[in-house]
């Protein structure tokens, strides 16, 4: 039977879409009884001439009716279970078969499980094709009861599911609104938020049998965080105001001054403090720049209520004086405040019996005595831990150097760590969108040479602590930097050699890419941040070396020639200084290296064997043909001098003009140089340093 089925049939499997659509999830939603026999009706003159239509139908060898409105089929046999075939869900005859309660497919549901070999769907709604299979979504935000079931039954009809309730099985929230329950939910749980428009318009392509609501098609109908919202600002500078009320709009949002009284939002600056602006909109929200940028970062409107602007107020609490003093005079000072506040409560307004102030004193005396017992107590146990400490040897020079490089290694570690875990992983976490803010490629130009120096530190680190924590004054310091300075040398050089690229390319992401600048900006008020941009962070492994011969020379002051660890010391920071005189060469020869693939590409009919891993490009020198024999006189040269042999070329100089009045802008561009002669320098004899004078035969 299968011969017969497929026989002369062929379908284009080419386009079939990413879809969640098998023969199980045909069978899912079965109220039909399976033995009956199937009968197709075919309703319309369009779908009677649809070629793919028939095609699938012979496919599927059942029976076929064809009809005009599908009435002259009898309303019940017991034998026969027919499938009306229509592809207008909105005429009468629609309707009309829809409240028989008849079984109803559209052109592309046949089509698809011809093309797919899937079982027909055992559905009980209207079902014109699959665009909405394995989608759940959940709308919100519609009050109008009409419009919410043309969405819910549009929605059917593509084989989806709506739930009115949100839940980790919703898959896409569609929302006409922000800020509520649901939307919230959304945010949290990674699902995506659509506009309403978004089922619209994939109802639009049900006839593109390639199609799929979760392609990338139909993904410029997401929610943008500033839908539904109206901004304003305060306290920025002009420039930043601008950007934000542009980021704003490109953001769905719209910018209005704070008296409207549509706005939803007034976003304060986060260094006002004195200030409580207030906005017309009653229900509307005062929140910190940090929302703003939050939001685009996540692309979706953050909450509210995380960042509330509150205006500070610091008042000064009080102290008692005996917490500011020394220990010596605390006890005393401790009497001295009591007595003044017993003062201070006889001077008081008293409207029964006057009471001597002795007799008050006397009923009082009980817990003045106990805090002077207590400060006794306290006094005495302090004294005798600084006792204590007296008799502690002191750590001495060498080894307070040793505790202040410890500490540096501490900070800068944390400093890869913060790198690393605070921006790299956030970078790479996808939205509800599952996009990251950056792309692969781009996070591992900017981050992908941080991971091995961060590994080769925190071994520095952990041995430093051992080595201070069990403190003795032969302790090898310099060991621990030589068992490492050959990773150092492999670790360092790809980072420093190319950073400026790496800076480049941070400050081209934030210009192109709005998720990142807003995630930078969020970044700064991060306390591991330190109020540092990511530029000022990713710097320090530049710096950290020379800083570690600095402290390497300090402790190597401080000892002794007999020591152990003086010889140690030196090694360690003549290896350093080998590592850092390495890391100098290597970046000469990077920058040789980029300098040499412009020159090639800059030349046009440049040899291909001018790039060579043991030549150098040394100078560039203008010139110009003065004798004439090959090329002509007065002709503009550039000389590029090289290791081992000269290249001469053509300098175009009208190029810019050239370029810019040629007619054919397809074309490619003219290079600013022609390649002439390569002559190798042991072939030139001499060199001729010739002066230009006044006179004429001088």
């Amino acid at each position: 039977m299968a011969d017969n089925m497929n026989s002369g049939i062929s379908f284009d499997t080419s386009a079939t879409p990413n879809r969640q659509l098998n023969a199980k999830t045909l069978s899912t939603r079965s109220i039909l009884k399976p033995d009956l026999v199937i009968k197709f009706v075919v309703v319309g003159e369009s779908c009677q001439k649809n070629e793919q239509l028939q095609k699938s139908l012979q496919y599927f060898s059942h029976p076929v009716i064809y009809s005009d409105t599908g009435q002259d089929i009898p309303a019940k046999f017991p034998d026969f279970e027919y499938i009306f075939i229509l592809d207008n869900f909105e005429n009468e005859v629609f309707r009309q078969l829809y409240r028989e309660k008849k079984r109803i497919f559209g052109p592309p549901v046949l089509i698809t499980c011809a093309r797919d070999n899937l079982p027909l769907p055992k559905y009980g709604r209207p079902l014109y094709c699959f665009f909405m299979s394995g989608l759940v979504l959940c709308i919100t935000g519609i009050k109008r009861k009409e419009k919410m079931l043309k969405l819910t039954d549009v929605v059917h009809h593509m084989y989806g599911m709506v739930k009115k309730e949100i839940s980790p099985k919703v898959t896409h929230l569609v929302a006409n609104c922000c800020g509520n329950d649901k939307y919230r939910f959304s945010v949290t749980m990674g699902i995506p938020i659509m506009k309403v428009d978004w089922i619209l318009e994939v109802w639009e392509h049900r006839d593109n049998i390639a199609s799929h609501a979760n392609q990338e098609l139909f993904m410029s109908f997401r929610l943008k965080p500033f839908e539904f919202c109206y901004l304003s600002f305060y306290g920025f500078k002009d420039e930043d105001q601008k950007q934000m009320e542009k980021l704003t709009s490109e953001n769905g949002g719209t910018y209005v001054n704070c008296n409207d009284e549509r706005a939803t939002h007034l976003v304060v600056d986060d260094q006002i403090t004195d200030y409580v602006p207030v906005i017309s909109n009653s229900k509307g929200f005062v929140v910190r720049a940090e929302w703003f940028w939050g939001s685009i970062q996540i692309d979706a409107c953050a909450c509210e209520d995380i960042y509330l602007f509150e205006k500070k107020e610091s008042p000064e609490p009080f102290t008692p004086n005996y917490l500011n003093n020394s220990l010596k005079n605390r006890k005393r000072r401790l009497l001295q405040d009591i007595n003044d506040r017993l003062n201070q409560d006889q001077q008081t307004p008293n409207w029964g019996p006057k009471r001597r102030s002795k007799d008050f004193a006397d009923k009082n005396m009980t817990p003045v005595k106990i805090c002077q017992n207590e400060s006794l107590i306290e006094t005495r146990s302090v004294e005798e831990k600084c006792s204590k400490d007296r008799n502690a040897i002191k750590p001495s020079q060498r080894c307070l150097v040793a505790m202040e490089l410890l500490q540096t290694e501490w900070n800068y570690v944390k400093i890869l760590h913060t790198i690393l875990h605070v921006f790299k992983e956030k970078i790479e976490e996808p939205n509800h969108y599952n996009v990251p803010i950056l792309v692969p490629l781009e996070i591992k130009s900017i981050f992908g040479k941080i991971p091995p120096i961060y590994d080769i530190h925190c071994k520095i680190r952990d041995e430093l602590s051992d080595l201070i924590n069990n403190w003795k004054e032969d302790a090898l310091v310099g060991d621990v930097i030589l068992k490492h300075a050959d990773k150092l040398v492999k670790a360092y050089p790809p980072f420093v050699n190319f950073f400026e690229k790496t800076k480049e390319s941070i400050l081209e992401c934030e210009k192109k890419n709005p998720r990142f600048h807003a995630f930078l900006k969020v970044s700064l008020n991060k306390p591991e941040c330190g109020r540092q941009t990511l530029v000022e962070l990713m710097i320090r492994p530049v710096q950290r070396l020379g800083s570690v011969i600095l402290l390497l020379n300090e402790i190597l002051k401080r000892t002794p020639k007999t020591n152990p660890d003086s010889k140690k010391l030196e090694e360690a920071v003549k290896a350093l200084k080998e590592v850092l005189t390495y890391i100098n060469e290597d970046k000469k020869k990077t920058e040789n290296r980029v300098e040499m693939f412009d020159l090639f590409n800059d030349i046009e009919c440049c040899p291909p064997y001018l790039l060579s891993s043991h030549r150098t490009f040394l100078k560039r020198v203008d010139t110009i043909e003065l004798y004439g024999s090959v090329i002509p006189r007065g002709e503009s040269l550039t000389l590029f001098l090289f290791s081992d042999n000269l290249s001469i070329c053509k300098r175009r100089l009208k190029l810019v003009n050239s370029a810019a009045k040629s007619p054919s802008s397809h074309k490619t561009p003219q290079k600013p140089f022609k390649h002439l002669a390569l002559l190798p320098l042991n072939s030139i004899k001499a060199v001729l340093d010739m002066k230009e004078t006044d006179s004429k035969y001088k």
